[in-house]
């Protein structure tokens, strides 16, 4: 009991901090809202919003608010893979040019492993120039037509040399999971590694369906906020095309780290 009382006040010290850096967030701005969920010695100490979640609507930000991820797409990306290696139905040396023959490897090795870990050399599609994010990301494609984009690029440099952060290798890995999975990359990364996970709010984020509390997007122009750009969810798909809330990504890394999606020796890779 005495541990017990000891920690609600560091609790209420803790939520008190977390509200005042949101708060100050807000007003520092432009900023429309932002979620929060702080987890400490396995017990949820923070888990809210602040702001709004749609501006025009005056929706609350929550935490259940559904945002758009980003590149934190490839950690659940990257997992699945991993459980393909681990059922032996994929190898982490296995060849590019094996797996996707349609892809101009150049003349080099490309692995698995250097797609994971950004050490491909691969030219990533999102250094492509004004052209593409003024353009082409507003566009629905297939990642067949995502990939003719870069894929007679040169290399930037040879697999293995060095490390370059790169969406397209992410972008193959998708296209693998694909293949080898024999479903679309939602319904892959869904049965992989979500189930495994027990996450119920995280998701592919495709502009079309209706999904309950996602958050809509802002982009600051001279100092206030406006709508963001439209941008063509397809574009992003495996390399940033997630959506979830700030409570199952906590969930997520607490799987992550308890063996729930990968073994303990994938998860150390």
């Amino acid at each position: 009991m005495h541990h017990i009382a000891l920690l609600l006040p560091l609790a209420s010290l803790l939520t008190a901090k977390v509200d005042r850096i949101a708060r100050e967030a807000l007003h520092d701005g432009p900023l429309a809202g932002l979620s929060i969920a702080v987890e400490s010695k396995g017990r949820r100490v923070v888990s809210r919003g602040w702001g709004f979640a749609n501006l025009e609507l005056g929706v609350p930000a929550t935490e259940r608010t559904l945002y758009r991820i980003g590149s934190v797409t490839k950690q659940f990306t990257a997992a699945a893979i991993l459980r393909l290696v681990e059922t032996g139905r994929l190898r982490l040396d296995q060849d590019l040019g094996e797996l996707l023959p349609g892809f101009p490897t150049q003349g080099h090795r490309v692995t698995v492993q250097h797609l994971l870990t950004h050490t491909s050399g691969i030219f990533s599609y999102t250094s492509l120039g004004p052209d593409f994010w003024e353009k082409t990301t507003r566009l629905e494609l297939t990642p067949g037509e995502v990939l003719d984009l870069f894929k007679d690029r040169p290399f930037d440099f040879a697999p293995g040399e060095k490390w370059s952060y790169s969406n397209s290798g992410y972008h193959l890995l998708g296209m693998i999971l694909e293949k080898i999975g024999g479903h679309p990359y939602a319904e892959v990364v869904r049965t992989e590694v979500l189930e495994r996970a027990g996450l119920r709010r995280t998701l592919y984020c495709a502009n079309e369906p209706i999904l309950e509390g996602r958050a809509a997007g802002y982009s600051q122009k001279d100092g206030k906020l406006v709508n963001a750009a439209a941008i063509g969810m397809s574009i992003p798909f495996s390399a940033g095309g997630l959506c979830s809330t700030v409570d199952e990504l906590i969930a997520w890394q607490r799987a992550l780290e308890t063996g729930k999606v990968v073994s303990a020796a994938s998860y150390g890779r």
